[in-house]
């Protein structure tokens, strides 16, 4: 069905990090439903967001930062990933603009 998880996780330090708040906006659940979201939050954080998402940003980041990546597809199938990769493609966009822009002015 569809719904809106939101995450707020902020970094402990380079290792580690804390889910501070989470919502898990469905409407027209029952009482069985939502004790069952809420039981499933830790383990969609830790196995999910955690092991999944975030390695694979950890992995992709130094290849942007670097400049060594052109291109960046992930989320096929889900419209918030979706929304950030659009995201990311309009800041690169941007910044590589910002550097040719540097680049004529320095000639």
């Amino acid at each position: 069905a569809r719904h809106i998880d939101l995450w707020q996780i902020l970094p402990v330090d380079e290792r580690s990090s804390e889910v501070l708040h989470t919502s898990y906006l469905r409407p027209g659940l029952t009482e069985a439903e939502h004790s069952k979201a809420v039981d499933m939050a830790p383990w969609i954080c830790e196995t999910v967001v955690d092991g999944e998402d975030f390695w694979v940003a950890g992995r992709t980041e130094p290849g942007l930062r670097l400049g060594l990546v052109d291109h960046v597809l992930f989320g096929r199938n889900e419209p918030a990933p979706q929304h950030l990769h659009r995201g990311f493609e309009e800041v690169l966009a941007a910044h590589r603009a910002q550097q040719a822009a540097i680049l004529a002015w320095h000639g």
